[in-house]
């Protein structure tokens, strides 16, 4: 039952990503307490609803920055923030960098990328350390462009 209630809640996030999203109409949605849905919440994700939100947000912030060029006025207003000061400051929280330097950066550092939670999944992997024989590898340098947009919901940050 608590999973379901989760999902759904994930579910919302995930969809209005990029509007302000109000805790209060999670709670609408699920028909349980704020505080009862905080808790389920933080039982199975590990994280607050409000710190969840953060997090997603300002991982698809970082990916705007790095595959699109919109001006980081644009992507802190897109993703909700009030001010680019404070969508500055929660982004050098999180990455280190202020948002323009993240964009700069040579190398694209996913460390603190939050990817959604999905419970849906209900694949159990078990992970091992192993060294694996050297190998060459050829082949050629090539890019390509590609929107946001076009990227599939699930795998979009």
């Amino acid at each position: 039952m608590k999973k379901a209630i989760i999902i759904s809640v994930l579910e919302q996030i995930e969809k209005n990503i990029e509007e302000r999203i109000d805790i209060e109409k999670l709670v609408v949605i699920t028909g349980y307490s704020r505080r009862s849905l905080q808790d389920f919440f933080k039982e199975k994700c590990g994280v607050s609803i409000g710190k969840y939100i953060r997090q997603r947000k300002l991982s698809r912030s970082a990916t705007l920055l790095k595959l699109t060029s919109q001006s980081v006025t644009d992507i802190a207003f897109r993703m909700g923030f009030d001010s680019v000061q404070s969508y500055s400051r929660e982004f050098k929280k999180t990455f280190g960098v202020n948002p323009n330097n993240y964009r700069k950066a040579d190398f694209w550092d996913l460390r603190n990328l939050r990817p959604p939670y999905w419970l849906d999944c209900d694949e159990h992997y078990q992970f091992e350390i192993c060294q694996l024989t050297s190998k060459e590898i050829f082949g050629f340098q090539t890019s390509h462009q590609i929107a946001t947009n076009d990227l599939p919901k699930k795998a979009s940050p």
